[in-house]
């Protein structure tokens, strides 16, 4: 019986891969118990225990911050996260932990190699994160999306990496596009643009989005979905008529991405690689616009992945607005032939066996405990 400690938090691209791991781990072994770790009060309080996980939480934040302070409180809160972290791990005894990223995976790393326990972080970024960069000397296996994420490490390093590709949850592949839409009640003639940036929400893709919504209501075939962001709906909803937007439907937020996913047919968002992977698995086109303050730039890096493939096109934060948006977006939704082009190189782009490659270097480091 394996017993796994899957650190994961904060956001829904840390989230999410983590929970797809869970999940197949418990499809290959009914047995195994798994248990998360996260900071309270965060989108993991929701989302894990919907898929019947506890969350263990600790003390942690994040160093991208402006304020000195904020910075001096995030790191003292290392120290105190550590702690917790040997307290969960002295209780569950995990087999292995695993970590997904953010700033909360540096902790836990480091406490289960304070109590020799292997460990096996994922880095779903091109760009590794200081969290991942911070426990690398420290973890037996560090598990990549991106081929090229290696080269920003050291060659002693680079012995200890293995490109997997990031993990989707089997929901996306559980949902043809015709049963999609049908779930959606979406009309045949019907194409839809899903637009979101992100679990949190993106105010200036709300903006662009809404701005494109206008432009395309002489176009009953064109149907929008927004999703603002739980804080932001309200504001938005408030903003406009919906008597002059019947093209669009808003929501605050989706449990749902696999169906909508599957049933657009173009996705407008931002360009964290768990979004990027969920769009390959699903085929589907988008305009990727990234978030300006990410560390390093990551998500730029991320966007050029999946543009040279040919599966979505690129614009800058602060190049969008409702004209760039539309214009993208009616380039490729007006265009049967590219989009379906554009949809195929997106599937090629994409990773199907990273869940298995994963799980693979997990028993692995459990069998040589």
């Amino acid at each position: 019986m394996m017993r796994v400690l899957i650190v994961a938090g904060v956001t829904g691209g840390h989230i999410y891969p983590g929970i797809a791991v869970a999940n197949e781990i418990k499809k290959r072994d009914k047995n195994a118990v798994i248990e998360f770790v996260g900071v309270k009060g965060c989108l993991e309080d929701r989302i894990v225990p919907m898929e019947g996980y506890k969350v263990n939480h600790i003390k942690a934040s994040g160093f991208e911050k402006y304020s000195l302070r904020l910075k001096a409180k995030a790191f003292f809160e290392i120290f105190s996260g550590v702690s917790d972290a040997l307290k969960i791990i002295k209780q569950f005894s995990p087999d292995i932990v695993v970590g997904m990223g953010s700033f909360i995976t540096a902790s836990v790393i480091w406490a289960s190699r304070l109590k020799h326990i292997p460990s096996i972080v994922h880095e779903q970024n091109e760009y590794p994160g200081r969290a991942i960069k911070a426990v690398a000397k420290f973890t037996d296996v560090i598990a990549v999306s991106f081929d090229d994420t290696k080269k920003y490490f050291d060659e002693k390093t680079r012995k200890k990496i293995v490109t997997t590709g990031n993990p989707v949850r089997k929901e996306f592949e559980a949902y043809t596009k015709e049963i999609a839409r049908k779930t959606l009640k979406i009309k045949d003639n019907e194409k839809v643009i899903l637009c979101l940036g992100g679990s949190l929400g993106a105010k200036n893709i709300n903006s662009a989005a809404l701005g494109m919504a206008k432009k395309f209501a002489g176009n009953k075939d064109i149907k929008i979905i927004l999703i603002t962001g739980r804080k932001q709906y309200a504001e938005v909803c408030e903003s406009i008529d919906l008597n002059l937007y019947k093209n669009i439907e808003i929501l605050p937020y989706s449990d749902d991405m696999p169906v909508l996913l599957n049933a657009c047919d173009l996705v407008v968002c931002r360009g964290g690689a768990t979004t990027l992977f969920e769009n390959m698995t699903t085929a589907t086109p988008g305009i990727y616009i990234p978030y300006p303050y990410a560390s390093n730039d990551h998500q730029t890096k991320n966007i050029e992945y999946i543009v040279s493939s040919g599966g979505g096109v690129m614009i800058a934060d602060k190049d969008l607005n409702e004209e760039t948006l539309y214009c993208a977006a009616a380039e490729i939704i007006l265009n049967d032939e590219k989009r379906k082009a554009m949809s195929k190189s997106a599937k090629a782009a994409g990773a199907e066996d990273a869940l298995d490659k994963i799980y693979n270097e997990i028993l692995l480091l459990t069998k040589s405990k």
